[in-house]
């Protein structure tokens, strides 16, 4: 379940968090970094294919409002594919502890396929609504903007 911010934990737990690979860091950096400076909305990221799922990391994820995960072409299908792929484990682990705060981000025309034979631990991947965003067309006060919008919603 979704932690409530409230007055007794406002600044305790992050708000949003990106999970994303490595190389789109930065960017997802920088729109974290305007969340919480011009929005007020604390912000983190986490990078499933350079970071550990470590005991602090698990905890942030079993605590933020919203993880969301961002998708680029083909990792999907390999994380359908393979059991021990990274994202697939932090996926896994978000949907067992902290399921109402799942969302998906596809970018850079990332397309999922709905014909996937998804595993049981990756089944909301069929329904779960998708943001699409394209890194090259968008800055990242667009997005912060944007996903300000969809927070507060």
């Amino acid at each position: 379940m979704s932690v409530t911010v409230n007055h007794f934990n406002l600044g305790k737990n992050y708000e949003a968090l990106f999970v994303c690979p490595e190389d789109t860091r930065e960017y997802f950096m920088k729109v974290a970094a305007i969340l919480e400076v011009n929005r007020a909305v604390k912000s983190d990221v986490f990078c499933y294919d350079g970071e550990k799922l470590s005991f602090k990391v698990k905890e942030k994820l079993k605590r933020s409002r919203n993880v969301i995960f961002v998708l680029t072409s083909g990792a999907t299908e390999r994380a359908a594919a393979d059991e021990k792929d990274e994202l697939r484990a932090a996926y896994a682990y978000v949907w067992k502890e902290n399921p109402n705060s799942l969302s998906l981000m596809a970018i850079n025309d990332c397309h999922l396929g709905y014909g996937i034979d998804y595993p049981e631990d990756m089944q909301s991947f069929k329904w779960l609504h998708r943001k699409k965003f394209d890194l090259s067309k968008i800055t990242c006060e667009a997005m912060a903007d944007d996903l300000y919008g969809e927070f507060r919603l």
